[in-house]
């Protein structure tokens, strides 16, 4: 990794800065020396604010000045890393592929640390990231070295928190005059259009250097662009000033905006947008470059060449456009396909084609995330191929925990037979879908066995699980770019009319919407024939509608009110604060805690205990710091906010055993244990599980040792050791049973069923799958039900037992539906179709499951490969003069008929 410099490695030069460096820092000169202040201490500082605030802009001027020291300037643009990102990303910012190629990362946090408090750079986190990753690695990584987080929200952690506000309507005007290249000193024109232009645009930087980089290169006057923006009260002036400079693009700009829209990371460079757009690359950089000085995008280097990134806030104002013009599922679609070409085109052992990989890496994993989502897990594993092709990249530029991480898509389901399932949102109703339309037909065949086996095929049949999830809705666009002030946000709470919502979205590009009005504004660079070719990359696109409604708009419901109690208990903290009564304090704080808690508003409650907990270290109050780290584990764990839940309870386990408590040490371990199954790291879970197992032995508590147990025989089987699984599960099933706890005995079983699947023994393991599905049906957990009847269908398949393996598939269907599963049913659809297409006899059926299949979900990759195989197969039957089972009823009868046989 000596031979070259990566991309992320600190900067030490102001002009190489992943960020624009403004000419003239406008209005920040207090807030400016503030955080100098505090970085030349070597004390981290969290800049936050609403996008388009201006926190890049003032970081990248901090910035400008540590790069001519030694240690430079190491940028990070994140989106929700993990702490392991971080790590490898520090290994290859300085060549070092001990850290960078690990595997397991945080067993390298120490030479991490070592590494920055050697090479002493200016830190720089721009993007989202959670607090608690935040705040373990500027801990446990870059203590004591200056640094600075960059966020809309305010995060809590070891950083002094400073907020950005729009600017003053004096600094607005002279930024926006700068910008527009209308700084006369000694001319008064324009003086009122701009102060009127820049109060409209609220006074916020993003919103007035759009304004007035689009009047510099119009040429217009102030006056003619406030004119040009909608009229229409309370919008948010970013999305006032991007409407309106969007209009005065023509077509091709317009287009090669809304292209960036429909990336995975709202990036990447021109060698990409030139193979999505089929347009030069020459012509992708005079435009792109265009689009740079007007203010939507920015422009930098990575390897030599040019790489660009859409403002958080253009990325966001073109998700409207293109999910109301139906094109951002189909742009996705082209882009991913892209990325997968670009990277087997790279896919060879040549320094420039490691620089064009490493270059669009961030790409490639957010497509490959992306794809799953969907239900392919086809693309992850191109690119996993593509990237071990390209000679030894993954080595030399030290991506490996990235490959990891592909594989892990490619694989996302690790087992055929889950041993129970996971957690998830809220299933999609199929109902819903159903709604209005008509069944086809569709047969019943005869019930038993024989009669619902396949034909014996060549070769195994083997099923295929499509994951799906669908795309939910996006907010309107106004309120996810904010405005400044309370006042001045779009009310959500009140329905304008649809002419006046509709005026401040603009139009689509005209020759994209197949109409021939010519463009309003020439480009001056380029030509009639490069404008028509990056045109065309979207074409047939149409205007999007406006909201018809608040119900089809999905306004977001408002928040809940605070229970009652907590605004006596506000008042009572207030007066003990006032009294500088910390203990009082810290009981009123865990008391409010407690109030969210009752009234389900979790994260409120976090607040409070967070508060809480502060105050009892200023007291040293090691009793109440142990209560409330527990709650806060179990509350974090329970939102699924996992790396927090694990640095509470593994900072409680450490005092819950050096304060000799137990009980609490055995409880904060199944907690850590819980988080750290979720978090994929089956291996420490097992650790931490192992230690709570021993404490509940020693406490004699029977009954936490039971879920110890079990909760252990998850954590081995997922870490690939199901032998041992099976000795803790049939400890836990002893214990269960002697408790008579049988839904619990129920799912150790199920996980029985699942290990014995592991090891092939096919016979065990539809026995053990069995017993689980009657104590499920005892206990009436149609969700354990469903689980075990799938975990049959898959079990009975790999033992060849084809016709019980439909008939499980069925009666599992059947569930699905009444549960209004989509995503269950589709999955379903695709394993039964498969299945049922080994067998030319019963095609039909298979079809009428894949029209299913595809009416339910059109977009997913499996869904049409099965459609696909299915109308060829029926083709050649027909051809041959197979004689078809007859399809006589609908797909919801098919289920439930098999389904009644569980009560025969």
């Amino acid at each position: 990794m000596a031979d070259f410099t990566s991309h992320e490695a600190p900067v030490h030069e102001a002009q190489s800065l992943p960020a624009t460096l403004p000419s003239k820092l406008i209005g920040r000169d207090m807030v400016l020396a503030t955080i100098y202040t505090h970085l030349k201490d070597n004390m981290p500082v969290q800049i936050y604010g609403p996008a388009g605030i201006g926190k890049t802009a003032l970081a990248a001027t901090l910035a400008s000045a540590y790069t001519e020291l030694p240690g430079g300037v190491l940028w990070m643009h994140v989106r929700q890393p993990e702490l392991e990102d971080l790590l490898v990303r520090v290994g290859r910012a300085y060549g070092i592929p001990e850290i960078a190629n690990r595997e397991n990362p945080r067993a390298m946090i120490g030479a991490v640390a070592h590494t920055l408090t050697a090479n002493k750079p200016l830190i720089v986190i721009d993007g989202t990231i959670d607090a608690a990753v935040a705040q373990e690695f500027i801990t446990r990584c870059a203590d004591n070295l200056p640094a600075l987080i960059l966020s809309d929200e305010q995060l809590v952690g070891p950083w002094t928190p400073i907020s950005l506000s729009r600017l003053e309507p004096g600094q607005a005007a002279l930024l926006f005059r700068q910008v527009a290249g209308l700084e006369n000193p000694d001319s008064e024109e324009h003086d009122a259009d701009i102060d009127n232009l820049v109060e409209r645009l609220n006074f916020n930087p993003f919103a007035l250097v759009v304004a007035a980089a689009t009047v510099r290169a119009n040429q217009q006057s102030p006056l003619d662009f406030l004119n040009a923006m909608p009229q229409q009260p309370g919008v948010a002036g970013p999305l006032l000033a991007l409407t309106t400079a969007f209009r005065t693009l023509n077509s091709a700009m317009q287009g090669l905006v809304l292209m960036m829209g429909a990336t995975f990371t709202g990036e990447a460079s021109a060698e990409l947008l030139s193979m999505v757009s089929s347009a030069p690359q020459e012509s992708i950089e005079r435009a792109m470059e265009i689009l740079a000085r007007r203010g939507l995008l920015e422009r930098f280097q990575r390897y030599g060449s040019s790489y660009y990134r859409l403002h958080p806030i253009t990325y966001t104002f073109t998700q409207p456009l293109l999910r109301g013009s139906n094109k951002l599922d189909p742009l996705r679609t082209k882009v991913r396909d892209t990325l997968v070409a670009y990277a087997r085109k790279h896919s060879n052992a040549s320094a420039d084609a490691y620089n064009r990989l490493a270059a669009e890496m961030d790409s490639l994993l957010a497509a490959a995330r992306w794809s799953t989502e969907q239900g392919d897990q086809d693309t992850a594993n191109q690119l996993t191929v593509a990237l071990m092709q390209a000679g030894d990249f993954v080595n030399a530029r030290g991506y490996v925990y990235e490959l990891m991480s592909l594989r892990r898509l490619a694989t996302s389901s690790t087992s055929a037979f889950p041993a129970h399932a996971s957690e998830t949102s809220a299933p999609l109703p199929y109902e819903d879908v159903r709604a209005g339309e008509q069944s086809p037909p569709a047969s019943d065949e005869p019930e038993d066995e024989e009669a619902s086996e396949p034909e014996a095929a060549e070769e195994s049949p083997t099923a295929t699980t499509a994951v799906t999830t669908s795309d939910a809705p996006l907010p309107p666009v106004a309120p996810l770019l904010g405005s400044d002030e309370e006042e001045d946000d779009l009310d959500l709470e009140e329905e304008e009319d649809e002419e006046a919502e509709d005026a401040f979205y603009p139009t689509l590009p005209y020759d994209l919407l197949g109409e021939d009005e010519e463009d309003e504004f020439e480009d001056e660079d380029i030509d009639e024939a490069e404008t028509a070719t990056v045109a065309e990359t979207t074409d047939e696109m149409t205007e999007p509608e406006a909201p018809a409604d608040k119900e089809a708009e999905g306004e977001p419901t408002p928040p809940s009110p605070e229970p009652p109690e907590v605004a006596r208990l506000r008042a009572s903290l207030a007066q003990a604060r006032q009294q500088g009564n910390l203990h009082r304090q810290s009981e009123l704080l865990s008391q409010i805690g407690q109030a969210f808690v009752q009234a389900n508003m979790e994260n409120e409650a976090i607040a409070s205990f967070s508060e809480a907990l502060a105050t009892y270290e200023e007291m040293e109050d090691r009793s109440g710091m142990l209560r409330t780290l527990e709650t806060l584990a179990s509350l974090t764990a329970r939102t699924d906010n996992l790396q927090a839940a694990v640095l509470h309870a593994s900072r409680g386990v450490q005092i819950a055993q050096q304060t000799g408590d137990t009980a609490r040490q055995m409880r904060l371990l199944s907690i850590l244990g819980d988080a750290r199954q979720q978090l994929g790291e089956s291996d420490q879970a097992v650790s931490a599980y192992t230690l709570a197992l021993d404490l509940a032995r020693q406490l004699q508590n029977s009954e936490e040792e039971a879920q110890l147990l079990m909760q252990l025989g998850y954590a081995l089987l997922d870490d690939g050791r199901p032998q041992d699984a099976i000795k803790q599960w049939d400890q836990a099933l002893a214990l269960f049973r002697e408790q008579g706890k049988r839904d619990c005995e129920g799912r150790v079983l199920g996980g029985l069923g699942t290990a014995y699947g592991e090891l092939s023994h096919w016979t065990e393991a539809i026995a053990f799958h069995t017993s689980a599905l009657y104590i499920a049906r005892e206990v009436g957990d149609k969700e354990e039900e469903a689980l075990q009847l799938r975990n049959l269908g898959d079990a009975s398949l790999q033992a060849q037992q084809l016709g019980q393996a439909v008939l499980r598939y069925r009666q599992a269907l059947h569930l699905a539906i009444q549960a209004n599963n989509r995503d269950n049913i589709v999955s379903l659809l695709v394993d039964l179709a498969n299945l049922l297409a080994e067998s030319r006899r019963h095609l039909k059926i298979a079809e009428l499951l894949a029209d299913e299949a595809m009416r339910l979900d059109p977009t997913n990759r499996n869904v049409r490969r099965l459609k696909e195989r299915v109308e060829d197969e029926l083709e050649a039957a027909e051809a041959s003069g197979v004689q078809l089972a007859p399809v006589t009823g609908t797909v919801q009868e098919y289920a439930a008929n098999a389904y009644q046989l569980l009560d025969a």
